[in-house]
């Protein structure tokens, strides 16, 4: 799947997007001493390590994130590499991917059995047994720290786009998070997982679910590597990172409202419409190639899905001229 996902994300072109606006230093042409400007790339903060029963601080400075001259536009780019966090050669050591956040993240001090807690459930999907009323706030407060607070924006954006180069080593994955907030809660997400090498930069264009609802800020996490398993040897290469704003073509007000589910899907993708009137839905591949249509009276209709490839397509449902877009994952 993630082969097919890499051929279609990478042919997502402008075509289907609106005008790009940078993100902040989003061509990574300016840096501070160690860190791109507006960018964390880094840990900085301590590891709590229990020895004979006490809290030991051991202190973590690792950057992932240096200046590069192999750039798609402009002079320097950014290049992510994983890193070892810890003491190598003991207990108290871990690979962690490459990471770059919009924004900057303050220091923490985490305990090292909270960290490996972590990485279990996010390498393997696993929360058994962790659950954060165990942690005292403090210790939570600190974990919010090390997440860098993005930027500002006022509405979810229809894309996230960057050229990227990749080059990994054992099992390693790139991946980008994206997420929308308001009040602290997210609103609108856009992610993507590859696994195969890109030689050459590569234009990448991730939609957002949710375009268009009304935010406060932006995360945007880029990472290089798998968490725990990371191999030292992964490089990835990053540059003019943008958004593509939330346009509509009609009155706000006027937009159709629909929910699809199950999402992802095998067999059907159904539609049901808030509002009874006849509608039209089409399926496109991220290339934008229309793969099916299917005409509903007004009432709740099922598109079927089982005979496509897994990967993520776009839903684009018309009832009389208003246009609703939705991404929807096969597998």
């Amino acid at each position: 799947m993630k082969k097919l996902l890499l051929s279609l994300t990478i042919l997502f072109t402008v075509s289907v997007l609106t005008a790009q606006v940078p993100l902040y230093n989003g061509s990574f042409e300016n840096w501070g001493a160690q860190q791109p400007n507006g960018w964390t790339t880094a840990l900085v903060g301590n590891v709590l390590i229990d020895v004979f029963g006490a809290q030991v601080p051991m202190p973590v400075n690792t950057f992932f994130g240096t200046q590069v001259s192999d750039a798609h536009a402009g002079s320097t780019a950014l290049q992510l590499h994983p890193a070892n966090v810890g003491v190598p050669g003991t207990q108290y050591n871990i690979n962690f991917p490459g990471i770059a956040q919009l924004g900057v993240a303050g220091g923490f001090n985490i305990p090292l059995q909270t960290i490996l807690d972590l990485v279990d459930m996010i390498s393997g999907g696993d929360t058994t047994g962790f659950d954060p009323g165990d942690f005292d706030p403090s210790v939570l407060a600190s974990l919010a720290q090390v997440l860098a607070p993005g930027d500002s924006c006022s509405r979810t954006p229809q894309s996230i786009n960057m050229w990227v180069k990749f080059s990994p080593a054992g099992d390693d994955e790139m991946g980008v998070i994206a997420y929308s907030k308001s009040n602290g809660q997210p609103v609108g997400y856009a992610e993507i997982t590859l696994d195969e090498p890109i030689n050459e930069y590569t234009y990448l264009s991730i939609p957002f679910e949710e375009a268009g609802t009304p935010c406060d800020s932006l995360v945007v996490i880029i990472m290089a590597g798998t968490f725990g398993t990371a191999d030292l040897g992964t490089a990835m290469w990053v540059d003019d990172v943008t958004i593509s704003p939330y346009q509509v073509g009609v009155e706000e007000s006027d937009a159709p409202q629909f929910h699809t589910y199950p999402n992802p899907a095998t067999d059907y993708v159904r539609v049901a419409p808030d509002v009874f009137e006849p509608y039209t839905c089409q399926v496109l591949d991220l290339q934008g190639r229309l793969l099916r249509v299917v005409e509903s009276n007004g009432e709740q209709c099922s598109v079927d899905v089982s005979d496509l490839a897994s990967g993520i397509y776009m839903l684009k449902i018309d009832q009389k001229g208003r246009v609703a877009n939705h991404k929807i994952v096969v597998r």
